[in-house]
């Protein structure tokens, strides 16, 4: 599910949201948006509070790769 419809379906608001994930609303409005990604530590934990409702693998996959190039990627810090 994309978060964006999640946080509809929930009534939470981006600000409130982001507020629970510790995160500026700017920059979850991004993620939102679709013009941002998020960390995987933050991609996982956006993952655990809507209950595995929304994907972090979803979040964190971009259209144009694939899921290796993904994971070749990312950092010891699990940062793309």
């Amino acid at each position: 599910m994309k978060l964006k419809t999640w946080l509809h379906e929930n009534s939470i608001s981006q600000r409130q949201f982001a507020v629970d994930l510790g995160v500026h609303w700017q920059h979850l409005n991004g993620i939102v948006n679709g013009s941002r990604h998020p960390s995987v530590k933050l991609a996982f934990k956006i993952e655990k509070l809507t209950n595995g409702e929304v994907s972090a693998l979803e979040l964190l996959k971009r259209k144009e790769e694939s899921w290796e190039e993904l994971y070749d990627k990312c950092d010891a810090d699990g940062k793309l």
